[in-house]
């Protein structure tokens, strides 16, 4: 486990250092960012990290501007949006997406990044809108059993191109249901309890799994149950905490998540790839990478 990459998501770093979206900077503006973020990676010794990214001429640009700093890191990336409309009504808009998630995977194979994390999309409830969270995607997306359908079939032709092109799709867990007053709403996303992410990782067999603790802490099951029942297909480990009502991405320790039991059982089943802390770039940060290594030393 001592030999398992520490890093964070870099995407909010870019509000916080300019104010504006990756997707809004100039290329000018990008590369002096990019360079600020290169030294605060350094001056905390990460050799990773993943960068959430809603298109691929975003993703190319953070990758050329990196290029020209000559980086050394361990780069991930985290498909903000085109897998989550492979559920979508309109057959146009579900093409288009794969068109450009194919290009994602040219991309990362081009310049040697070995995972592509995403969502699995939504579906349209039938029943009472008030009993769910409906997302942006969820609008625009087919009824249960079609866009289960079609999202399996598309996920297999992604998959089975990123394997050909040596780069692994990580399958995250997303929260299963959040708590707001005495309201418990449930989500309408596929892929939010272990036996959803076992299901579709066992039909599409070249995926696997970006395992997010705080969204694991969001379902009736718990995060080691969910763990213990995924731990062979994880290739990746979001980390971030909250108070098992909501997805905060709060600073560790700040909810209820007993991280030592997580970090411990991955260690116990072999785990040694990659810890991306899933968090704001606050002044809680620094203090989550030492509660990290500690642990990640200490169990």
């Amino acid at each position: 486990m001592e030999h398992a990459k520490i890093g964070v998501t870099t995407t909010d770093f870019y509000k916080k250092i300019t104010g504006k979206s990756l997707e809004q900077l100039t290329l000018n503006e990008l590369e002096k960012t990019n360079m600020k973020i290169a030294h605060w990676l350094n001056n905390h010794n990460l050799s990773c990290f993943e960068i959430g990214v809603k298109s691929t001429d975003a993703l190319i640009n953070v990758l050329r501007t990196f290029e020209k700093i000559n980086y050394n890191y361990y780069i991930q990336v985290h498909d903000l949006e085109y897998s989550m409309r492979f559920s979508f009504i309109d057959e146009s808009l579900r093409k288009e997406a794969v068109e450009k998630f194919l290009e994602m995977i040219d991309i990362a194979s081009d310049y040697g990044i070995e995972i592509i994390t995403i969502h699995a999309p939504c579906y349209r409830p039938l029943t009472n809108n008030q009993k769910y969270i409906i997302y942006r995607q969820t609008l625009y997306s087919l009824e249960y059993s079609s866009a289960y359908s079609h999202m399996i079939k598309l996920l297999k032709r992604v998959a089975n191109y990123a394997k050909r092109k040596g780069v692994l799709i990580g399958l995250e867990n997303l929260e299963e249901r959040v708590v707001i007053g005495d309201k418990v709403l449930k989500s309408t996303h596929f892929g939010v309890t272990s036996n959803e992410i076992l299901d579709i990782v066992r039909q599409v067999t070249p995926l696997r799994v970006t395992f997010d603790v705080g969204h694991a802490n969001l379902t009736h099951e718990g995060v080691i149950h969910f763990l213990d029942s995924v731990h062979e297909y994880i290739i990746n480990v979001h980390i971030h905490d909250n108070d098992g009502k909501r997805d905060l991405h709060a600073p560790l320790g700040k909810g209820n998540i007993k991280l030592r039991d997580v970090i411990s059982k991955l260690k116990a089943y072999g785990y040694h790839r990659y810890l991306i802390l899933e968090r704001n770039p606050d002044s809680y940060l620094d203090n989550d990478l030492k509660i990290l290594y500690k642990l990640v030393k200490g169990c």
